[in-house]
């Protein structure tokens, strides 16, 4: 930035001498090189470690532990059940008998081993639902940090265009004091850098906009007036349909948790099953009976008969929630390979688009617009020449990135397989 400072100063330096020597202004050349410039602030990497304490990260987490309390609370084994017992109180006016009872519910058929069994899958599928949104809070930011670099960029576009047409209006306005052009050029000239100056004013407020959707991505954590660090654009990233449909296909989180929630529901269905057959309690009795002076006990042994009720609601349930796992499985695939194919298209039309504007078109306006100053400058070319070369050059350059944004927005958007919207 001080290489630009230092330009500016330097050319105000060489108007004011042509002034008073009163000979025509030079143009100011638009700094073409802008994209090797190093602006000192927020990286992608810091923004990134700041986005993992996203609050939507923290709530799939705690979710996570509780799924993990679950499968704990799955596995426990039913308390035994300890209680006062008495009978015959009073007969002949005695107490009768007293004593206690210990009963335990016998669980059958493995059920507690399958709801654990359950229960695991479920914290596995939770897990992949915590990578999920750790990769769609990450994508989002890495979207806006690229959005918010782009609009600096472009602030940086708009600056030097409106630096440009107010040293145009200045020369204008001296070739009209030479008789050299007429009133309207002036005019033109003037309405010119009004344009630009709401250019700037447009992108500094797309730069506002950018950065506070970039702290919305973080969670609502308030950034500082730091700028955002910029990053190598012409290193133009590159997918291969087959590579990204292949990542796609085995690293989305989403499809691996709908492949545990099939393991889940299948354990579920067997748990079920296995509730058709009921639990066995047993209960021991002791009991001191006052009448003969005799210590008594007995015994119990009972369990539900599966008249009414043999579990097949919940068997039933289990299967549709296995079918239905099944079935989404493949739903999302689907799903995940439209998206896909939207997004690269995109991605590769913009890419396409950018590597033609950074070889073909960029360096022809930018020599189109040399050439036309000097000639203007010169009094070898009219106004109107001078304004198209420069709205061309504006134009050209605010497009290629606009270009650029596109290219890296979908290129997050792919490697965050395709969990954020844009």
């Amino acid at each position: 930035m001080l290489r630009i400072i230092y330009h500016w100063f330097l050319l105000a330096a060489l108007a004011s001498n042509a002034l008073l020597a009163e000979e025509p202004l030079p143009l100011p050349v638009p700094d073409t090189e802008i994209e090797s410039e190093s602006i000192v602030g927020f990286s992608l990497e810091e923004l990134e470690a700041m986005a993992l304490s996203h609050p939507a990260i923290t709530e799939a987490a705690g979710k996570v532990r509780a799924a993990r309390g679950e499968y704990i609370q799955a596995g426990l084994y039913p308390n035994p059940v300890v209680g006062y017992l008495g009978s015959e109180i009073g007969n002949e006016g005695r107490g009768g008998q007293q004593g206690g009872f210990l009963e335990q519910e016998f669980v059958t058929s493995h059920k507690l081993d399958l709801q654990q069994q359950a229960a695991c899958w479920e914290i596995r599928r939770r897990e992949q639902l915590l990578a999920e949104v750790q990769l769609g809070v990450l994508c989002a930011v890495r979207i806006r940090y690229y959005e918010a670099a782009i609009a600096e960029r472009a602030i940086a576009v708009a600056t030097d265009v409106r630096d440009a047409s107010q040293q145009g209006l200045k020369l204008t306005e001296q070739r009209k004091a030479a008789k050299e052009v007429s009133d309207v050029d002036v005019l033109q000239s003037r309405f010119e850098l009004d344009s630009a100056k709401v250019t700037v004013a447009q992108s500094e407020a797309e730069l506002f906009g950018a950065r506070q959707r970039l702290e919305a991505a973080l969670g609502g954590m308030s950034l500082a007036d730091l700028p955002i660090a910029e990053f190598p654009m012409s290193e133009l990233p590159n997918w291969a349909w087959e590579d990204a449909w292949t990542r796609v296909r085995t690293e989305s989180p989403s499809l691996a948790a709908l492949q545990l929630d099939i393991e889940r529901a299948r354990w579920n269905l067997r748990r079920q099953i296995a509730g058709r057959i009921p639990n066995v309690t047993i209960q021991a009795i002791v009991q001191d009976d006052h009448a003969t002076g005799y210590t008594v006990a007995g015994a119990q042994i009972g369990m539900p008969l599966p008249f009414y009720n043999c579990n097949e609601g919940n068997i039933e349930q289990a299967r549709g929630e296995l079918l239905a796992a099944t079935r989404a499985v493949g739903r999302l695939e689907a799903e995940l390979q439209a998206k896909l194919a939207t997004v690269f298209r995109e991605f590769q039309s913009a890419r396409t688009q950018a590597e033609t504007y950074r070889e073909q078109m960029l360096p022809d306006a930018d020599r189109a617009f040399k050439l036309v100053k000097v000639a203007y400058g010169s009094g070898d070319m009219d106004y109107l020449r001078l304004l198209s070369a420069q709205q061309n050059y504006s134009r050209t350059h605010l497009a290629y990135l606009k270009t650029l944004q596109t290219v890296w927005t979908r290129h997050a958007v792919i490697g965050g397989l395709l969990t954020a919207e844009d």
